[in-house]
């Protein structure tokens, strides 16, 4: 008969893992020497590069292809990284200490390859680096991409449970150059190390100049040689002490200043000693203001205390109140934009101007000066906004201003920022600069003469009748704020008498840019909005409405939605719905602030505002963070209406979709982090889960799906909604964390509903084992058992599930279970090194544990009750493990009787022979399915990564989701067919090999035994003929003849007693072998019903379901493409 070990296995497409894991012949492969000690190794990981990079990259300095390096030794030693503890081991006492200093210094644990290479692994940032020898250079790095194991599937490989684990990293560990096989244009590495990428696409690690270099290099040097050459040194302090000689003199020492650098500089350009500094000139007035600073800045201080100009009445000067002709300006626009343009710029140019007084240095001044100023006229790039542009987005624009105007504002900016000693930091940059032609031309020469006008503004205002008239302006502004910020509350005639009274600043905006109407919207001075508002229209006209919004870019309806004005944003809407067109109050309302925010996005439990500007808002818009209106209304739980505002939010969405013509798209929804509505929605579901469009399995940036959200945050009714949904998927894990939904339950009663499901729609489990977690010093396992009333979900140690299993195996209550492997399993699994990879093994003992506790309550040896409480388990070990079991060896067993046991054997072992070669044959062609299912997406992706930089947007966005398109959705049913083979073929092997043991080693020796027993009687006849085949009565006649030749007599007793012992050995041997038969064939009973239930059940219904929900999945799939084709063309 053929068997499985003659079939020839297709080739992976990842040369790696095929050279290392699929060879057809072992023995005459390049990597044979690595076979035979992976043969002798327990536990080992074989780290996976990504396949593109394997079939399309070459090794530069070896002038090798990477597919070809796969198949030699080093190169795939170097991949396959030791678990054993005896593998990690460093006898050299340097090398061990070397290696914890590393651990310590990296946060990473060290792991030991075949090729003897050291690599780290820090799992919190999951990455792998391989250090040198030395501890001191990180040779290569790579990124963990993701974790599994799956069965051995050759004939030259063993580890201790049987399973091969694969870690998929996003680089080689190779010591070179890679270098693409491909057109130099094309890359095919999505996530690729730096040393992965093409050299001419690798970005430079170096961004400076190389005369900045020089600089550095040259201060450095002039710094070490006054250092070593004293008489420098003191040179330079003899004019320095000259110098503070003078800090009394009623005028600067300029003069002196300068003539410092001027003579150093002659003295030190002839010396050799400063022949290869570049710049010397500059170091050395680098280092005369260095030291002479301070000394400096305390004269000018002294000189300027009397004239020094206050700014602090100035404080809330608005700009409005600043003598500029820039409001009266034409605009194509209205005003008010470009007013709150001009205040967002003069607000960044303040804070640049407040720097000023912490320099220390002519440089800085000078720069910050320079930068203020650009940033005053929008010049600065990233800085400073314009009005909106076309499409409603904030952008940087420069404002066109003429230099009077420019000095205004400038005005402006010094009194915001309030910056003391003015006159001071005029009179440093006027006179201890480096070089006068800066300080007369160029833009630093502009920057000054600006200064320098603003500084003569204010000393000429005193003179002015505007100085008092520009105070009280101030002075009035405070009043009003501070009026608008109390609480006070005022009687209609009074808010108007006091309205009256502050009439020249109601135009008044603050350093925010927050005009007089958003500051009553943001303190609640609703009397104070609608006075102004009703008594003063000319001076707030409709368009100024429109236009006002602050420095961040928040409208008067963002402010009052914001702040939960709720009066306020309902006035103006309704201000604005009788004044303005529908296209008006669109794009007013959906206009955002800095960060994209409309405001819609501010809703939270403003139901009445939400009925007034509900079905004017674009439910699609996203801010900064990808969040929709609709989005951050969901995600606002504390408010008492939240019901409420969920439905009419959704509803006034669904009818935004319906008005520009398409269905709701989930999608639209889904923010940043990639969390959905399913994700964020408190409670009312079923508004969700009637799309049948929608992804109830999608999973976060974080790995998370909306059941594991539901379960963190303890949202039971969603949970009991979800679990309802067919299209619910429980066992799906958090990428990295290798989490599953029951391992983020911290309730008691959401782990049962969680395992209830799962048991329910598991008809053939009796037991599900769903979590194992190590708390309060212990294993506790949690089980769902389907008892008769209802489903109960219990908590158990493992040390009380290994007493049971321990039971069973000591009472051979089964032999074809693996019991014993379970017991092993659970008693190794915590020996393994990392619980990133322990976390794995117990995400595959978790079905295996399901599998064995359920089988033995089907074959009734276990009975439910028994996992009813931990104590009905502990009660049954002790009632059951104390119990001997004694045996009746009375009956014997003949020739006949052991031929027709033999015949019932053989016959069996030939059938369960064959059903666990299919059962293999079956694992393989599971596993392969999954295997090429993934190197089929995989070839898919790398044709649409080369094609797709080739071709044009539009078949690039169709190819993008053909790749989605092609994915073999019968992944996850096949990963989930072929654990069930596995088992089912386990059970086949250790019932073969029972039987085998009866018929090879059991029946074999009762033959041997009987052909003794037959020779001994052979023997007694040829000795005493006489006494063969003799009544008792003649046999003891016929001994007592004898009774003269003692010799006969004992020779009589020898061979009768050795034929007594041969008999007693047979007839026990005999009955082991009827009771193994007897057990035998109770089990291939057992074994024919549990593989039938088994199979029929649970393997092919839990196969069938998933299939179902891939065909879903599929379809939604294929929904997500047009949708995204429909945009496209869009």
């Amino acid at each position: 008969m053929t068997t499985h070990s003659n079939f020839q296995l297709p080739p992976l497409l990842n040369p790696l893992l095929n050279a290392i894991c699929n060879c057809g012949e072992p023995n005459s492969s390049p990597l044979k020497k690595l076979y035979t000690q992976l043969g002798k190794k327990d536990k080992y990981l074989i780290l996976v590069p990504p396949t593109e990079l394997l079939l399309y990259y070459s090794d530069k300095e070896s002038n090798s292809e990477l597919h070809d390096l796969c198949y030699t030794p080093n190169f795939a030693s170097a991949h396959i990284l030791l678990l054993d503890a005896t593998d990690t081991e460093v006898n050299n006492g340097d090398e061990a200490v070397l290696i914890k200093n590393i651990e310590k210094r990296y946060d990473v644990h060290f792991i030991k390859a075949m090729d003897q290479s050291w690599k780290f692994i820090n799992w919190k940032n999951r990455v792998i680096y391989e250090f040198n020898k030395l501890g001191d250079q990180i040779k290569n790095r790579a990124k963990i991409l993701d974790i599994e194991s799956i069965p051995i599937f050759n004939n030259y490989m063993k580890t201790t449970d049987n399973t091969i684990t694969i870690m998929y990293i996003d680089d080689v560990f190779l010591n070179g150059t890679l270098e693409c096989n491909l057109r130099s244009d094309i890359d095919l590495l999505r996530s690729p190390s730096m040393r992965s990428i093409p050299t001419a696409k690798r970005p430079s690690l170096i961004n400076k100049k190389s005369t900045d270099y020089e600089n550095s290099k040259s201060k450095a040097t002039f710094d070490s040689i006054l250092r070593v050459n004293k008489h420098w040194s003191s040179k330079f302090e003899q004019h320095f002490q000259k110098f503070r000689l003078l800090a009394n003199q009623d005028d600067l020492p300029i003069d002196v200043f300068h003539n410092i650098i001027e003579e150093m500089h002659e003295e030190m350009v002839s010396d050799n000693l400063f022949k290869n500094i570049v710049d010397l000139r500059n170091i050395i007035y680098e280092y005369v203001e260095l030291n002479l600073f301070d000394d400096i800045w305390k004269m000018i201080l002294r000189m300027n205390k009397e004239v020094e100009i206050d700014l602090n009445p100035f404080g809330n000067i608005s700009i409005y109140q600043v003598d500029s002709e820039f409001l009266s300006t034409e605009y194509s626009k209205f005003f008010l934009e470009n007013v709150i343009t001009a205040e967002r710029n003069i607000k960044e140019a303040s804070k640049s101007l407040q720097k000023i007084e912490s320099a220390s240095n002519y440089k800085s001044k000078a720069n910050i000066l320079i930068l203020t100023l650009r940033t005053l006229t929008g010049n600065k790039e990233n800085d400073g906004y314009s009005s909106k542009n076309d499409d409603g987005n904030l952008s940087f624009f420069p404002l066109a201003i003429d230099a009077d105007r420019l000095m205004n504002l400038f005005v402006l900016v010094t009194c915001r920022a309030q910056i003391k000693n003015l006159k001071c930091h005029l009179s440093y940059l006027q006179n201890f600069y480096n070089n006068d032609s800066d300080t007369k031309f160029g833009i630093l020469g502009y920057a000054l003469s600006t200064l320098e006008a603003v500084v003569c503004y204010f000393e000429q205002l005193k003179e002015k009748e505007n100085y008092r008239k520009l105070i009280d302006f101030c002075n009035s502004n405070e009043r009003l704020v501070k009026v608008l910020s109390s609480t006070k509350k005022y009687e209609t005639n009074a808010a108007l008498y006091f309205l009256r009274k502050y009439e020249g600043s109601l135009r008044y905006r603050d350093s925010l840019g927050q005009s007089l109407l958003a500051l009553c919207i943001i303190h609640g001075r609703n009397d104070f909005l609608y006075h102004i508002l009703n008594e003063y229209e000319t001076l707030f006209p409709i368009e100024d409405l429109l236009a006002d919004e602050s420095i961040d870019g928040s409208t008067l309806l963002i402010q009052a939605v914001k702040h939960d004005n709720q009066y306020s944003a309902s006035l103006l809407l309704n201000i604005l719905k009788d004044n303005c067109t529908e296209i008006e109050l669109i794009a007013y309302i959906n206009r955002h602030d800095i960060n994209k925010r409309t405001a819609g996005h501010f809703l939270t439990n403003e139901l009445e505002v939400l009925k007034l500007m509900g079905k004017y808002i674009n439910w699609v818009q996203k801010d900064n963070a990808g969040q929709t209106p609709l989005f951050t209304i969901f995600r606002s739980y504390d408010q008492d209406n939240y019901d409420e505002m969920v439905s009419q939010s959704m509803e006034y969405a669904t009818n935004w979709y319906g008005l520009n013509g398409k269905n709701f798209n989930y999608l639209d929804h889904v923010d940043k982090k990639g969390n959905t509505l399913l994700h964020i929605l408190k409670c009312n579901l079923p508004i969700l889960l009637a799309d049948k469009h929608i992804n109830v399995n999608a999973t976060n940036r974080s790995g998370q799906t909306p059941l594991m959200t539901s379960i963190r945050y303890k949202r039971t009714e969603n949970i009991r909604d979800l679990l309802c949904d067919p299209r619910l998927r429980v066992d799906i894990t958090q990428k990295n964390n290798a989490l599953t939904a029951f391992d983020f339950s911290k309730d008691d009663e959401i782990t049962h509903l969680l395992g209830e499901h799962e048991l329910l729609n598991s008809p053939w489990l009796a037991v599900y084992a769903h979590t194992l977690k190590y708390t309060n010093s212990r294993w506790n396992l949690s089980l769902t058992v389907k008892l008769k009333d209802a489903p109960k979900t219990t908590n158990f140690t493992l040390k009380t599930l290994r007493g049971i299993l321990r039971v069973v195996i000591k009472n051979n209550m089964t032999v074809f279970l693996p019991v014993q492997e379970l017991v092993e399993d659970l008693i190794s699994f915590n020996r393994i090194r990392f619980s990133e990879l322990m976390r794995i093994k117990v995400l595959e003992m978790l079905p295996f544990i399901s599998f064995c506790l359920s089988a033995l309550v089907h074959i009734k040896v276990l009975d439910l009750n028994v996992f009813q409480t931990e104590e009905n388990a502990i009660k049954w070990v002790k009632m059951n493990g104390s119990v001997d079991k004694k045996t009746n060896q009375t009956s014997d067993i003949t020739p006949e009787d052991i031929s027709m046991i033999q015949n019932f054997l053989k016959f069996n072992i030939t059938e369960i022979e064959r059903t666990k070669n299919k059962l293999e044959i079956a694992e393989k062609l599971s596993l392969f399915s999954r295997l090429k299912s993934k190197d089929l997406l995989n070839s898919n992706e790398n044709y649409v990564t080369i094609v797709s930089q080739l071709s044009s947007k539009r078949f690039r966005s169709t190819l993008k989701y053909s790749a989605e398109d092609t994915k073999l959705l019968s992944v996850r049913a096949e990963k989930a067919l072929l654990s069930k083979i596995t088992y089912l073929k386990i059970c086949a092997q250790k019932l073969h090999n029972h039987i085998l043991s009866i018929t090879t080693t059991m029946i074999s020796n009762w033959w041997h035994i009987y052909g003794e027993l037959l020779n001994a009687h052979k023997h007694y006849t040829r000795a005493f003929p006489e006494l063969a085949n003799v009544t008792t009565e003649n046999r003891d006649l016929a001994l007592h003849r004898m009774i003269s030749n003692p010799k006969r007599i004992k020779l009589e007793e020898r061979l009768s007693e050795k034929i007594k012992d041969i008999t007693e050995q047979l007839n026990s041997v005999g009955h082991d072998i009827k009771q193994m038969h007897e057990l035998a064939a109770e089990e291939v009973s057992r074994f024919i019903d549990l593989k039938t239930k088994f199979t029929l059940e649970y393997a092919l219904q839990s196969y069938l379901t998933i299939s179902k929900q891939e065909h879903i999945e599929k379809d939604r799939l294929h929904w997500e493409f047009q949708e995204n084709k429909t945009v496209f063309k869009q």
